[in-house]
């Protein structure tokens, strides 16, 4: 598949399928989030170096966790305002909330803990210590959260009822990546120097944590994962961004084989797709652009060139809320300062610190320290 090439101006080519929804995009190196919608993209100032974001299933919320910060920004979706700012422990890194919207997760890659945050007064209720380097958060039901520990090649299992960790399941080399499978009973990580994705059961992991777990190769250095059920093919897929390699791996399940190998633009990372699988959302970490490629094309292998349109800077991580009554998304035309910018008080565009480096380079960062650890041992 070829990429095809864009500039600052080029319009997503959004299909009449186009769904209702808002497409939210976390900007590291600019220190905002931009909101594709039906209107033109609205830029929203958070905090510094902004890694993740997660919406509640309500769509009225996003949770935006700000490395450099060590905070959460809260923007309601109504007017895209922040409207409150959570802190959290050292460099906040990946975010989930849970199914009833109850409570959201957020890993402290800094201080290797989960923060819990009760989001009916957006306050830190629970501190979990996890394992080391906590990255990707995955809540498959309200039972257990999931974080992918890449510094240990573990997940931790938080039981929900009391936040205890129950379980530490293993899994490949740095997992960074995590996502719920679209009807709970999995969890996928994303092993970013195994080159592969874990298939891990939520029953046996809490159970029998040692695995083993099936195992699918995937593109080079893989760091962002999503999953969906597609109405058309009627399996649950795992949609995976190679960073390394320049591509998007899609996995069916429960055959547990690729059913796509899509080539994209430089290094992509974060990755969401539609509830119905029809559109993936793609950010592309060395750029200021996102991508989108639509499913039932007439392309080959069923899904359309990747779209690029302008985001802010280092995008790295994408969501996709919920909105009653929207009509066909207008192209975004806006780069990363779109029609309007809400300031909650932090620090403002352009403002970089050492955890850009951590998002970039955390595979590097993770064997940098086990290599001094075994010197030091």
């Amino acid at each position: 598949m070829r990429i095809i090439l864009a500039s600052l101006i080029l319009s997503v080519l959004y299909s009449g399928a186009a769904l209702a929804q808002n497409v939210y995009i976390a900007n590291q190196k600019s220190n905002t989030v931009s909101v594709i919608s039906d209107n033109p993209t609205v830029t929203v100032v958070v905090g510094m170096s902004p890694s993740a974001l997660a919406v509640t299933p309500d769509g009225d919320f996003v949770y935006v966790a700000n490395g450099g910060n060590n905070n959460v920004s809260v923007i309601q979706t109504s007017d895209n305002t922040v409207v409150d700012t959570v802190v959290v422990d050292s460099l906040p890194f990946g975010i989930a909330v849970t199914p009833n919207g109850d409570f959201v997760y957020v890993s402290n890659a800094g201080s290797n803990t989960v923060s819990v945050i009760q989001t009916s007064n957006n306050t830190v209720i629970a501190t979990v210590v996890v394992d080391q380097d906590p990255s990707g958060v995955a809540i498959p039901t309200d039972d257990h959260v999931f974080v992918a520990n890449s510094g240990s090649d573990t997940v931790s299992v938080i039981q929900i009822s009391n936040n205890t960790v129950v379980a530490t399941v293993n899994v490949g080399s740095v997992p960074t990546g995590i996502a719920a499978g679209p009807n709970g009973d999995f969890v996928y990580v994303a092993n970013n120097i195994s080159n592969n994705v874990s298939i891990v059961p939520v029953g046996l992991a809490i159970t029998n944590p040692a695995g083993p777990w099936v195992t699918v190769a995937v593109g080079e250095s893989p760091v962002g994962i999503a999953s969906s059920q597609n109405s058309t093919l009627n399996l649950d897929l795992i949609y995976v961004a190679n960073q390394g390699s320049n591509t998007i791996s899609i996995i069916n399940h429960p055959f547990n084989e690729i059913e796509a190998t899509l080539d994209v633009a430089d290094s992509p990372t974060g990755i969401a797709a539609t509830p119905d699988g029809d559109l993936i959302y793609v950010t592309h970490l060395n750029s200021a652009m996102a991508g989108v490629i639509e499913f039932g094309t007439t392309n080959p292998d069923g899904w359309s060139d990747e779209s690029l349109f302008p985001t802010g800077d280092e995008p790295t991580s994408v969501a996709i809320a919920p909105s009653e009554g929207l009509g066909d998304p207008e192209p975004p035309m806006g780069g990363g300062n779109g029609s309007s910018s809400n300031s909650c008080g932090l620090a403002g565009p352009g403002a970089t610190n050492g955890y850009s480096l951590m998002l970039l380079f955390i595979p590097a960062i993770i064997l940098i320290r086990r290599f001094w650890r075994r010197r030091t041992n």
